[in-house]
């Protein structure tokens, strides 16, 4: 999945970010409406990734990151860490897209981002921003049980 995203965002220019917003929220929603009371979302093998499951029960090295991502974008609160590695973080929380959306679109603006797409429906949002040679994309997705909050960072 980590892998996919960071594709899609480095190829922007070929994929709209309407279309790399309707994949994400796809596999967000195949993933919170699997069927099972509890869904684990592992995202890479590094070591130190962490997981835990839609249903809110957490196994992250910490439920407090400092940072959402290597952009020093700060984490939103309250939130548990599903998966973290240097360019990338995904997060889960209880609040509503439309409150997430507000804290990300303040810390970008207090942070120096130049925010150069925003696109919201009702239950997601999808930032993208630049800041010197730094790229961010922050999806924003109801899961149907919370929030789910995509942080990733690339080269520009």
């Amino acid at each position: 999945m980590r892998h996919l995203m960071r594709h899609l965002s480095l190829r922007r220019t070929v994929f709209g970010p309407a279309i790399m917003l309707a994949i994400m929220v796809a596999m967000l929603a195949v993933l919170s409406a699997c069927g099972a009371s509890t869904v684990t979302v592992t995202v890479g093998t590094t070591p130190g990734a962490t997981a835990t499951s839609a249903s809110g029960a957490t196994t992250p090295a910490s439920s407090t990151p400092a940072s959402a991502s290597s952009s020093n974008l700060p984490a939103y609160q309250p939130s548990s860490v599903v998966s973290q590695e240097n360019s990338y973080t995904l997060l889960h929380s209880p609040n509503s897209v439309s409150a997430i959306t507000a804290f990300y679109t303040n810390a970008l603006a207090q942070g120096g981002w130049h925010v150069t797409s925003t696109q919201k429906t009702p239950t997601s949002t999808n930032l993208i921003a630049v800041r010197g040679s730094t790229g961010t994309t922050i999806l924003i997705a109801n899961t149907g049980n919370g929030t789910s909050i995509s942080v990733t960072t690339y080269a520009v």
